[in-house]
């Protein structure tokens, strides 16, 4: 998906980037006090979201307002 987008744009912004690195799953039938983070290896998504930029010769910008954690804006 993302070399599709970036085959039409020199840039990609990302809104609410730890999405990228973690979702909040809530089992069926379960309310949301039962769910949990499932988190994503960051360094792999991260990997392939640089190399497909790089490929289009375009920029990313992850938007990070609110609560991350302090390592996502080291990326």
């Amino acid at each position: 998906m993302v070399r599709a987008v970036l085959r039409h744009a020199g840039a990609l912004r990302i809104d609410h980037i730890i999405g990228l690195f973690r979702l909040w799953w809530v089992p069926a039938g379960m309310g949301p006090t039962d769910g949990t983070y499932v988190r994503y290896d960051h360094e792999a998504m991260v990997g392939v979201l640089l190399l497909e930029a790089q490929r289009a010769g375009a920029v990313v910008i992850g938007e990070d307002l609110g609560t991350v954690e302090p390592w996502v804006r080291d990326y």
